[in-house]
């Protein structure tokens, strides 16, 4: 690997507020100016030295997935199949359940440049698609003592889950390995007093063994195995279990928001403050300001060298089996990805109002289009209403029964959807 300098770390000493990470309509908004960049850097003689390199993963330093129903197949659940990540997007590696992880690095340090498209540092993508998430947790580090391996600390990068009170941080979970030849459940527990299984799933084309394998992970401990990390909640809606609905978190995850392919510039990413709005490519755009230390108090970096992603869920999804985070690559974002094609906007022609709103909340499609689905959902990630079975042009919603706050509401109207955020006032 070519090294450049090591990168300072300054400790900002301030902790965002939740209510900013928990909405991206809110929290993204001037998160960049929290973390005042040095004005010592010289930026353009940092871009100049990394001209020329690949903007995909050069190395895969460590792939140690938990147990799942991937684990073990050889192009989806190998260390083979990590490998494709390098120098391009590959078919996606499955990370298994809660815990299971990679690290990763470039040929170059990813720079934290104040010109980047929309402040966005690199991007990851997964296999997520509309309406169906599988999170992880990304976690950034400096090559500080400058030896080109991830033995420096890692941070996290603080998505919009991290301050819910569902987030349950320092989450333990142990695996057992059932020493099977063959699909089946993998018992766990955890340090909340819980356990349960990783089901087999082997009527849905998964028959081999789901806890890693010698053969393929000879290092893998094959009596039990533990994870450490934080565990956040995700949104099932199996209310039609042909249809399973898992909703995508706010920002700040991997896996979460679908990845369009070749329609626009490779290596734009979409900005994560606007969601009526696409950009570039979508996937998961990541901004290494996010990053906080084991405490939670917001850290600077000037540049990270290498990357981790971990799933951060536990969860079962009834016949899709347990949700496991995937990865085809990560894309480093420099100031050279411009929006060259013009970003095409969708009109803002949906109306949300009174705002602030007080006894009632009206819906309004203003071009003709119907509302079929409507969401309204509180400060701590909990969906409060729901109606999804509507055909209208406007809808009538009482909220005097809400607690004053701020709210998100998700519009489906035809094929898409739209945010806004409200806020609810005293009665």
């Amino acid at each position: 690997m070519t090294r450049k300098n090591k990168y300072r770390k300054t400790d900002v000493g301030q902790k965002i507020s939740a209510l900013r990470y928990l909405f991206f309509c809110v929290a993204v908004w001037g998160l960049s100016d929290t973390f005042a960049q040095n004005p010592s850097v010289n930026w353009e003689e940092l871009r100049a030295a990394e001209k020329g390199k690949s903007p995909f993963v050069s190395r895969v330093f460590e792939y140690k997935p938990a147990p799942g129903q991937f684990i073990n197949e050889p192009f989806f659940g190998t260390p083979e199949a990590a490998e494709t990540m390098v120098g391009d997007l590959g078919p996606g590696v499955s990370l298994g359940g809660f815990g299971g992880y990679i690290v990763i690095g470039f040929d170059h340090t990813v720079l934290n440049d104040p010109d980047n498209p929309y402040g966005i540092d690199f991007t990851v993508v997964g296999n997520a698609a509309a309406n169906s998430t599988e999170p992880g947790i990304v976690m950034v580090m400096a090559d500080t003592n400058d030896n080109g391996l991830p033995d420096d600390t890692w941070y996290e990068l603080k998505g919009s889950s991290y301050d819910s009170v569902s987030t349950v941080h320092n989450y333990t979970i142990t695996y057992t390995n059932p020493k099977s030849d063959k699909a089946a459940d993998v018992p766990w527990s955890d340090n909340q007093g819980a356990g349960g299984f990783i089901k087999e799933m082997s009527g849905y084309a998964h028959p081999q063994p789901y806890y890693p394998m010698p053969d393929f992970f000879p290092d893998y401990p094959q009596d039990e195995v533990s994870f450490t990390g934080s565990l956040i909640r995700v949104n099932v809606n199996d209310d039609n279990p042909s249809y399973i609905r898992i909703t995508p978190l706010p920002f700040g995850y991997a896996d979460n928001l679908p990845y369009r392919g070749g329609t626009r510039p490779p290596f734009l990413p979409d900005d994560p403050k606007t969601f009526d709005v696409i950009e570039g490519h979508g996937g998961n755009a990541f901004d290494i300001d996010w990053a906080v230390d084991e405490n939670g108090n917001p850290v600077y970096l000037e540049g990270i060298d290498f990357i981790k992603i971990y799933t951060a869920v536990n969860v079962s999804s009834g016949w899709l089996g347990e949700i496991s985070t995937e990865v085809r690559g990560i894309i480093d974002v420099s100031p050279d990805d411009v929006t060259s094609v013009p970003a095409p906007k969708i009109e803002c022609d949906i109306s949300v109002y009174p705002n602030p709103a007080n006894e009632y909340l009206t819906i309004r499609s203003n071009n003709g289009s119907s509302i079929t689905r409507a969401e309204i959902w509180n400060t701590t990630g909990k969906l409060v209403y729901v109606n999804a079975n509507v055909d209208v042009d406007a809808l009538t919603i009482p909220v005097s029964d809400y607690p004053e706050g701020i709210y998100l509401v998700r519009i489906t109207e035809g094929k898409r959807e739209v945010v806004k955020k409200i806020s609810v006032i005293g009665h």
